[in-house]
């Protein structure tokens, strides 16, 4: 079970990077797409970016919702009921952000 547990943190750090990751994408898209005029010939490229972003994105939440959620504390008063274990800290899978060169 100790395997499970660990492969379902793995799973949940590489979900959580990867949306990291995306949500710059997709900001960037949308930020894009609201510059871009609307007969533009990269606007086509900047939807379909859009679109592929919406299915990773989607992907990771499902992801995401495979893992379940760690219990929280018991309410007092409230039944008596077994805990699982604590699941293990999230470990960084990405490296963070490599500074960015300055720009003149």
């Amino acid at each position: 079970m100790e395997r499970v547990e660990r492969i379902g943190g793995l799973v949940a750090a590489i979900a959580h990077d990867l949306n990291n990751v995306l949500l710059v994408i997709g900001g960037h898209c949308d930020l894009l797409l609201s510059q871009v005029p609307e007969h533009s010939p990269v606007r086509a490229s900047l939807l379909e970016i859009r679109d592929a972003y919406a299915r990773a994105a989607l992907l990771t939440r499902r992801l995401g919702s495979a893992i379940p959620p760690a219990p929280g504390p018991a309410e007092p008063g409230g039944p008596v009921t077994r805990s699982a274990p604590a699941r293990p800290q999230r470990t960084r899978l990405l490296p963070p952000n490599p500074p960015r060169a300055s720009q003149s």
